[in-house]
């Protein structure tokens, strides 16, 4: 059997060539979301994990930590209008059955109920968090999953999300489930006083908070897209969003854009029977840099998608696919391979 490798050159109609991505199919991204809040005597250690982590897995995690819940005066929750009235914290708590803080969501599943993962003052490393995260990140993603044409104008954020599956044969139908993208702002440094549970003092001043959730771009559960009657790919949605929405408090230097796909499901059919369940899992993350070093508009640019980057086919195969995507106004593509 003939093994071949399929190159790509994506041209401008003018046939300049534009150089095009390379982040193909080899990992996706790990997605955490922590619960936690400056009244949480253990919430200190639970940060303490996200740093690690972060400092261990790099770009490959995407974290964002929603702080509240509701009736504790949190400085840093977020208030914004969601779904029966609730906000982002509780509603993500009430979906992830979180009980105690601090909780950790690895790919909308959460792990261990909760737990700061301490003993005696001492912060257990690894621990479950990072094992999960480091777990999913190693599984091969259903789907590609870029954040592209990421521009700011000084007050918003206007970006695109780009979900291309890699076979669709693989993707759960849209019978039983649905998808849906969410994305967020988060900062990096704001200070509060926090609690923290430990013999020799009761609070921390000038506690330096990160990953925080600042503002959502639709629902915290997720703004549904369809596959099933897709004629093109990428799937592509956009989202524009306050960057300071008034709040004086935020600094816009250290401003992210994070976002990720996900399927979500009310049963599972496991063969010919159907079993009452609800359940979310994340397909793929992605995120920015901060937002002050976005270009102001888009520059015009192509890029390649499917096949993935040293892809390789039976010589009988029956279909490869060749998805390209475009950014910058441009609309007219030669493809030649």
């Amino acid at each position: 059997m003939k093994i071949f490798r399929v190159v790509i050159f994506a041209l401008v109609a003018a046939a300049l060539l534009i150089s095009y991505s390379t982040n193909g199919r080899a990992q996706r991204h790990a997605l955490i979301e922590e619960g936690t809040g400056n009244w949480c005597g253990y919430c200190p250690y639970g940060a303490f994990t996200l740093d690690s982590m972060s400092a261990h897995m790099g770009e490959r995690l995407v974290a964002i930590s929603w702080h509240g819940p509701s009736g504790r005066g949190e400085p840093l929750y977020l208030i914004g209008a969601l779904p029966s009235g609730m906000q982002a914290i509780d509603t993500l708590a009430a979906l992830d059955t979180a009980t105690g803080y601090p909780w950790a969501s690895i790919g909308r599943n959460v792990v261990n109920g909760g737990g700061a993962y301490v003993q005696n003052g001492a912060v257990i490393w690894p621990n479950p968090w990072y094992d999960a995260a480091v777990s999913q990140a190693s599984e091969a993603p259903l789907v590609d999953f870029r954040v592209v044409n990421a521009a700011y104008n000084g007050s918003s954020v206007d970006f695109d999300l780009d979900i291309t599956p890699f076979d669709m044969t693989q993707m759960p139908t849209e019978d039983t489930c649905k998808y849906v993208t969410v994305a967020v702002l988060t900062e990096d440094g704001p200070q509060t006083t926090q609690d923290i549970y430990e013999q020799s003092y009761t609070s921390i001043d000038g506690f330096v908070n990160e990953n925080v959730a600042r503002e959502v771009g639709g629902k915290v559960v997720g703004d549904p897209f369809t596959l099933k009657n897709a004629t093109t790919f990428p799937i592509r949605r956009h989202y524009h969003m306050a960057a300071n929405n008034g709040n004086n408090s935020w600094n816009e230097d250290s401003l992210r854009i994070k976002a990720f796909s996900a399927v979500t499901w009310s049963s599972v059919k496991v063969g010919t029977k159907t079993y009452s369940s609800w359940g979310e899992r994340y397909l793929d993350a992605g995120q920015t840099g901060y937002i002050t070093k976005l270009p102001t508009t888009v520059a015009p640019a192509v890029w390649q998608v499917l096949p993935a980057a040293n892809a390789s086919f039976a010589g009988d195969s029956n279909e490869i696919p060749i998805v390209w995507s475009q950014g910058g106004g441009v609309t007219s593509v030669a493809i030649d391979y």
